[in-house]
């Protein structure tokens, strides 16, 4: 098994989406605990091309097909529920992931809150979305280069404007793990809503915010398929983020 984030205390499957839902606090930091899993027996349906126009547009990989396009005017297809004080729902036009509420919360207090959106050989993601942190460490972001069982690419932006790509996943000790690159930069808003877009093609990755290359990287392979949305919040953090539009193409 390798040493990668590994998904999944809950699963939950709604209109052919995956949701794993983790409690790991540390996801920012250089820890390789493992987490047992589940025996994850389905996959998710390949990606049907949207030929309607989408609201969030991406002035990157326009030749690419889209193959999502979520604008939550109405009941979305992204799972809403209640489970150990996180609540998700569509509400006014956007996907709400609620951590406000932190009694329920297990183990050390924090959250992640991965949601699987697809699997593609190359893909680019795109969201337009806001965090409102009312407190402690915050952040939102995007996985890639991903598998069923763990996460390996995490790239976040949180509430004091700062920027990060983590890697967790390796099969030796020269794997790439821990906070590969970080910083600030005057494109990530901390008030108000921002767009992170990020890319996989082949071994490559790209992460923007609101257009402006942040981050790049070498996967360690460029095999690994499944990419997603992912919340996080430190012991303590109490946080409302909203999710206004996705996009996705794929190929």
């Amino acid at each position: 098994m390798r040493k990668g984030i590994i998904i999944a205390v809950t699963v939950i499957l709604l209109l052919g989406m995956l949701i794993p839902i983790i409690d790991y606090s540390g996801l920012n930091g250089d820890s390789q605990e493992e987490i047992a899993f589940a025996d994850l027996t389905q996959g998710l349906p390949a990606g049907e091309v949207v030929s309607a126009p989408c609201s969030l547009d991406s002035p990157f990989k326009k030749e690419w097909p889209t193959t999502l396009c979520e604008q939550f005017d109405a009941a979305g297809t992204l799972p809403e529920s209640v489970s150990d004080g996180t609540i998700m729902l569509v509400q006014d036009g956007n996907y709400v992931i609620d951590n406000r509420i932190s009694e329920n919360r297990p183990g050390g207090g924090g959250f992640t809150i991965p949601i699987v959106l697809g699997a593609a050989k190359d893909a680019l993601v795109s969201m337009n979305g806001e965090m409102e942190c009312m407190e402690g460490d915050c952040g939102w972001g995007i996985f890639l280069r991903s598998s069923f069982e763990e996460i390996n690419y995490v790239f976040l932006v949180d509430n004091r404007g700062q920027f990060s790509l983590t890697g967790f996943g390796g099969e030796d000790e020269t794997s790439q793990i821990g906070n590969l690159q970080s910083g600030s930069h005057e494109s990530v808003a901390t008030s108000g809503g921002n767009t992170i877009t990020a890319i996989m093609e082949g071994e490559q990755l790209m992460f923007f915010v609101n257009n402006n290359l942040l981050a790049s990287h070498r996967a360690e392979n460029g095999e690994d398929p499944v990419f997603g949305l992912v919340v996080w919040g430190g012991p303590g953090a109490r946080a409302r983020n909203l999710i206004d539009d996705i996009l996705v193409r794929a190929q």
